[in-house]
């Protein structure tokens, strides 16, 4: 086997011949070989053996087509029709890699896949993708009955940033409290694009939408977000303003968050003055007449015997 790894592409008929090799340290082998060898005439050969029956091969396999980048999409979104969902949940991660609309759409339409772990792998690797075409279905996903494919959709809205908040402020109109706070804490993530987002969920009904979306402007830390937190203050002491002490409170911390935060900045001192004098205007080492060598390295020569 050594042998034909040397050969170059001239091994590439025996390597094919091996892949149906009885043995399966034998077709895991050749697994190795062709994605050390890569290029696009070994694809097809090792998108056979990703589709393997002995695991071992399996993903010795994805492990090599993992090294061929782009031409490893075509055998990919192939292995996504395996019976097995372990071939098909290899294939959905191994199309995270690349990013290209064929392997993209084939995520999406693995979002419906009935395996749990091909539907986490799908959503993951759409994230990677960050493709904006896929918000829909990761919104879709964000649903799923499973808490894991959840959990990696929502990452991959915060990936898609601002193209994730019409689809996020759709989902808020249509969804009752606990969704609500979810796509609070998704919208939080993707920052100053969702912030119209979160300032309308301090006028929902629910006190609990509301003390969430406080939080979250207070995290995010956008002065724009002041005038809104403080018109939820009660004038006076006590007219108008929020009723719900809870929610009072969160919008009592986010303001006291962003100004902290903002002050914070403001006050930081100014370079060439006497609290940050100016780095540049400093004498480097070995330019200044008053200096008298390094004192460390002058003990460290002392103490020589």
């Amino acid at each position: 086997m050594s042998g034909l790894q040397g050969a170059g592409s001239s091994a590439l008929p025996a390597l094919i011949a091996l892949a149906l090799h009885p043995e399966p340290r034998v077709r895991g082998r050749v697994a190795q070989v062709l994605g050390n060898l890569g290029g696009s005439d070994a694809a097809p050969v090792l998108g056979g053996l990703l589709r393997d029956t002995d695991q071992d091969v399996s993903l010795r396999a994805a492990a090599a087509l993992a090294r061929l980048e782009v031409h490893a999409v075509p055998p990919a979104v192939s292995a996504l029709h395996d019976p097995r969902p372990e071939v098909r949940t290899r294939a959905a991660t191994l199309l995270g890699r690349v990013s290209l609309p064929a392997g993209t759409d084939a995520l999406i339409a693995a979002l419906a896949d009935d395996s749990p772990s091909v539907r986490r792998e799908a959503a993951e690797s759409l994230g990677r993708h960050a493709a904006p075409h896929s918000v829909d279905a990761l919104m879709r996903a964000f649903w799923d009955c499973e808490p894991l494919v959840r959990d990696r959709a929502a990452t991959g809205l915060v990936r898609l940033g601002g193209a994730a908040v019409g689809a996020l402020e759709r989902a808020f109109r249509h969804h009752g409290t606990g969704d609500r706070i979810r796509i609070i804490g998704v919208a939080r993530q993707v920052g100053s694009q969702a912030l119209p987002l979160l300032i309308q969920a301090l006028e929902a009904d629910a006190a609990d939408v509301r003390r969430a979306a406080a939080y979250a402007l207070g995290q995010l830390g956008s002065r724009s977000a002041l005038p809104v937190l403080k018109g939820r203050l009660p004038r006076f002491g006590w007219i108008g303003g929020e009723r719900d002490t809870r929610v009072l409170q969160a919008v009592r911390s986010a303001i006291e968050q962003i100004t902290s935060r903002t002050d914070a900045v403001a006050n930081l001192p100014v370079p060439g003055t006497p609290d940050c004098p100016d780095l540049r205007a400093l004498p480097l080492p070995g330019n200044d007449p008053d200096a008298q060598g390094d004192p460390l390295e002058k003990d460290w020569r002392g103490a020589m015997p």
